[in-house]
Formats: structure tokens, C-alpha cells, sequence
């Protein structure tokens, strides 16, 4: 059966506000954030898994270039090629736990405590290893908060260092000019101040059945589909 592409406008793109994943054909996703923030998102399968692939703020990418961006990484992906690893290699951009270890490194000669330097790296290889191997300019909220949740309820000291931790790393991955705009708290809290554990652990949004139902049907459809944005090398 035929898939429905460009399914968005350029209008809905700007004035959308509900929190929500909307697809616009292809497994290119606006994601729409709690804070007001829009994202671009590829969903692609490699390797038997699913992947998430960033594209951008919608602020700044524009519907259009969206689609060229995602029909690009598509192209990759026909070619047997990882897009996300293929951006890190074109762009040089370092992945989040080359920079992690870089950054732990270089302030090292100023911890005078052993064990100051054994928690960093401990908790910067330990607890984000779904962060290490993304792209530093591709770590989004949803990727922190991702980390942080399983250890909030348990560990809330231990999360609080970690999420100053990972924006330390974040920071300094603005500062080489790897990332650009604001970072944020994870939870979209304001840098100032801190996400209490109902940030980290945000309730579902709340949308209708009709529309949850179709958003879900839709990203399942799109990403089982070995025939579009996959490879099982």
C-alpha cells in the first residue's frame, strides 16, 4: 500500500503548540517538546533497531529542508550506510562520550581528590551509555531524560550530579562550537533551576484516543517498514 508523504504544512509546522509526535510521511516526525520547543526527528531502523536521528530545530530548519535532510540520511541508508555515523565522520563532530572523556581529561590536573575523578568517569560511562555513542550536537532532552528516570527515584543525589555532570559536557560542547543556542535543564526547566523528580518523571501528554491511536498506528507502520529508512546489514 502507498505511503502518505508531506503530510504537513509549513503553517501547522509554525502554529502547533500540543505536546506530540506528528508525522509527516516518511519517518520524518515534528516533535513538539512541553517547553514549546519543535524538533525535527528521522525514525529509521538499523541493524534490527530503531534509531532516532536529529535534524534540528524547526526554527531554525524549515519544512522543506526537514524533508531534504531526511531523504539525504534515507539515501545513506540505501547505501548501507549508518546516517547518524556518517554525520559524525562528515561534520567531525564528536560523539557525547569522546567529549565526556575529553572533558574529564582536561580538569583532571585540577581534582585533587581520586575519588573526585573516579565518580566523574564512573558516571559519565556508567549511567549514559545511551549517550556516549550519539553525536554531541544530537543529545535532545528526551536522550537526558531518558538517562536520569531510572535513577531519580532511587538515587536522587546520584541523578542530581549527573544531570550537572552531562550539561557540564554539554556546555563545553557549546563553547567549541559543536552545539549552538540555550541549553537547557533536563525536565526544560530554565537553566537556574533544578527539575524536581515529577520533571524527570513527566506524565503522558493527554490527547484524545482518536489522535494518540493514530500517532502511535502511524510511527509503528513507518519504523516496522523494511522497505523505507532501514537496513539489517
Amino acid at each position: 500500500m502507498a505511503r502518505t508523504l508531506n503530510k504537513l504544512s509549513a503553517r501547522f509546522v509554525q502554529t502547533v503548540s500540543e505536546v506530540g509526535r506528528y508525522s509527516d510521511g516518511g519517518n520524518l516526525y515534528l516533535n513538539v517538546s512541553a517547553n514549546g520547543g519543535r524538533r525535527w526527528v528521522l525514525m529509521y531502523r538499523w541493524n534490527g533497531k530503531i534509531h532516532e536521528m536529529g535534524l534540528g530545530s524547526a526554527r531554525t530548519v524549515t519544512l522543506a529542508r526537514a524533508r531534504e535532510k531526511a531523504a539525504e540520511a534515507c539515501q545513506a541508508i540505501a547505501d548501507r550506510r549508518d546516517p547518524m555515523q556518517a554525520r559524525i565522520q562528515e561534520r567531525r563532530i564528536p560523539t557525547f562520550g569522546d567529549l565526556a572523556d575529553e572533558h574529564i581529561a582536561s580538569m583532571e590536573p585540577s581534582w585533587r581528590n581520586p575519588k573526585h575523578r573516579e565518580q566523574w568517569r564512573m558516571t559519565l560511562s556508567k549511567y549514559v551509555k545511551p549517550l556516549r555513542a550519539l553525536a554531541v550536537d544530537a543529545v535532545a532532552m528526551e536522550h537526558v531524560l531518558g538517562v536520569l528516570r531510572p535513577i531519580w527515584s532511587e538515587k536522587p543525589e546520584t541523578a542530581s550530579r549527573l544531570r550537572k555532570r552531562i550539561e557540564t559536557v554539554l556546555d563545553a560542547a557549546r563553547a567549541h562550537g559543536y552545539r549552538t543556542g540555550e541549553n537547557r535543564r533536563a525536565g526544560g526547566a530554565p537553566r537556574q533551576a533544578a527539575p524536581s523528580p515529577a520533571q524527570a518523571h513527566p506524565r503522558p501528554p493527554q490527547r484524545s484516543c482518536s489522535t494518540k491511536g493514530r500517532l502511535t498506528s502511524e510511527l509503528q507502520r513507518e519504523v516496522a517498514d523494511p522497505r523505507l529508512c532501514s537496513s539489517n546489514r
